[in-house]
């Protein structure tokens, strides 16, 4: 079965402008960063500064009052570094922290595709993408497949889905035709972090989890199968790829195609559930932090819709955001969403 990226992409780059308005007094924003949980700081900085040339823009300790927050003990620290594309540093940014003093586990361990439960991914815009494989080898990632080249309407594009530190998976995603509408102002390789994948085991749940109760917007829902055996995104055996259905909603704070969110459950294909894992301070792809303009009013709508806080609304301090008004919630599945406000 071709994973639903290629698909999305296809459909994505035919959106132009807004699909649907929020008509609320709050604004959420595409996500200002996904926040990653890693062992080593040092080395993953090294990766994504030198073999993804992102450019580090802020280094520091955590505020005790946000670790407080998320309830891990006063022995608790972390470090952090914060990393942007060169291209739209405004978001889509990739914050690393590293604990110390409290027991860390992981997110998804050995995790397959199939697996539910947290945030499964990170996608990326990439150029090269036999080359970059071949790099992405000799720093210690490994391919779930090879690259798959797909012909989606009248899209072209090939897509590699890798693994590597701290079971954390990257889709990187090569356009080949058209060309991209509007290509950065530089030779690049890889741009902003514009997608987050979860795999769900309710998906009419999560659906009106993101939806309904948190009013984000749909972009698109399919069903998406294999009609012939053969090598798939997913990793399935050959003989299996046409028996497993995937059933994808993607969607976003405002329609548009930045900062988005995916929802994939997959019919025939079973496996482990993360969900109770997917919280800090442990290894893996840990949250996404959205901005908000008037946070109180959008706190209180959700309290309204259902939503249980797992963080409170409260005032904490982000090293290289200053000041912020923020709360967290977690998805039916364990996703763990944060929502935040500048002071």
């Amino acid at each position: 079965m071709n994973r639903p990226h290629a698909t999305i992409w296809a459909i994505l780059l035919l959106i132009s402008g807004k699909i649907g308005a929020q008509t609320m007094s709050y604004q959420i924003a595409p996500f200002r960063e996904v926040v990653f949980s890693v062992g080593n700081l040092t080395a993953t900085e090294n990766f994504y500064a030198n073999v993804l040339r992102w450019q580090v823009v802020y280094r520091g300790s955590a505020d005790k009052a946000l670790l407080r927050a998320w309830g891990l003990p006063e022995s608790a620290s972390a470090e952090e570094v914060v990393l942007a594309s060169p291209d739209k540093p405004e978001h889509g940014r990739l914050r690393l922290m590293q604990f110390k003093g409290v027991s860390v586990g992981y997110i998804r361990p050995g995790g397959k595709i199939w697996d539910t439960g947290g945030i499964y991914d990170i996608d990326l815009r990439c150029a090269g993408i036999h080359a970059l494989y071949d790099t992405l080898r000799e720093h210690g990632w490994h391919g779930l497949s090879n690259p798959i080249h797909y012909q989606m309407g009248p899209f072209e594009v090939w897509e590699l889905l890798v693994k590597g530190h701290d079971d954390i998976v990257i889709a990187f995603i090569e356009r080949l035709n058209p060309p991209l509408p509007q290509p950065p102002p530089r030779q690049w390789a890889f741009g902003n972090i514009i997608n987050s994948a979860q795999i769900v085991k309710d998906y009419d749940r999560a659906k009106d989890f993101y939806l309904n109760q948190l009013g984000f917007v749909q972009i698109l829902e399919t069903t998406i199968t294999n009609p012939t055996p053969g090598e798939n995104i997913l990793g399935l055996p050959y003989n299996l790829s046409t028996q497993v259905k995937a059933k994808l909603l993607l969607f976003s704070p405002d329609g548009k195609g930045e900062g988005m969110m995916e929802l994939l459950a997959m019919e025939g294909a079973t496996g482990a559930d993360f969900s109770s894992n997917a919280v800090p301070p442990n290894r893996g792809v840990l949250m996404c932090r959205y901005p908000v303009k008037n946070i109180d009013g959008y706190y209180e709508k959700i309290i309204r819709n259902g939503v249980k806080p797992v963080v409170n609304l409260q005032q904490i301090f982000i090293g290289d955001i200053g000041k912020v008004k923020m709360f967290a919630v977690r998805s039916p599945e364990g996703a763990w969403i944060e929502f935040f406000e500048a002071l």
